[in-house]
């Protein structure tokens, strides 16, 4: 091949990979923006906005991390932001779910909570939502998470489930066991909305 032909195959490339590196810029101001109109006062904004996000995978994943960051933000002030995302999350649906769902094994305490809340506000759904019906599964491993609000919120969100969460009442029945009242308390709950009944302990 010529010096001359090379030189313009090199230089084609990077003139692809710079207008590939504008364009995931742009998107990612795009989904910024596309979020911060989540936050708006008007209703029927708020709820069109979070639906088409809900609309294509790609999108639907990576609103949802983003969304979950804001969820796990320590900020007092921010629970009016926080009750505005768990309200986006019924809105966007099932799609975002493996995101939220990765998010349980997240080294930090806030995202796995952050996880936790979301999952437990959709798990009505898991009859209807595949990929929330896939998400019982972890939430029954985050019944043996470290952190107290982890395990209890796992377990309202399995309650939610009902009889969905057939496949966890091991975890479950092993949550019985947990040194939380509250996670024991909604451990057994789950259970029953099963339609199991747990034994009481001696």
């Amino acid at each position: 091949m010529r010096p001359r032909s090379c030189f313009w195959i090199a230089l084609a490339a990077l003139a692809c990979g710079w207008s590939m590196g504008v364009a995931r810029a742009e998107d990612e101001v795009d989904l910024e923006l596309r979020i911060e109109r989540l936050f708006q006062q008007d209703t029927r904004e708020w709820e069109r906005e979070a639906r088409a996000l809900g609309s294509r995978d790609d999108l639907a994943l990576a609103a949802a991390r983003r969304l979950l960051q804001r969820l796990a933000a320590d900020r007092l002030w921010f629970w009016g932001e926080k009750a505005r995302i768990l309200e986006v999350a019924h809105f966007m649906g099932d799609r975002p779910i493996p995101a939220v769902t990765e998010a349980l094994n997240h080294p930090r305490r806030s995202m796995r909570r952050a996880a936790v809340q979301w999952l437990e506000q959709v798990t009505a759904f898991a009859n209807r939502w595949p990929n929330t019906r896939r998400s019982l599964h972890a939430l029954g491993h985050a019944l043996a998470d470290s952190d107290e609000e982890v395990a209890w919120r796992a377990a309202v969100a399995l309650r939610r489930a009902r009889a969905e969460a057939e496949g966890t009442t091991r975890a479950l029945a092993g949550a019985l066991g947990h040194p939380s009242p509250r996670v024991r308390s909604s451990a057994a709950d789950a259970l029953a909305m099963i339609g199991l009944r747990p034994r009481a302990r001696r």
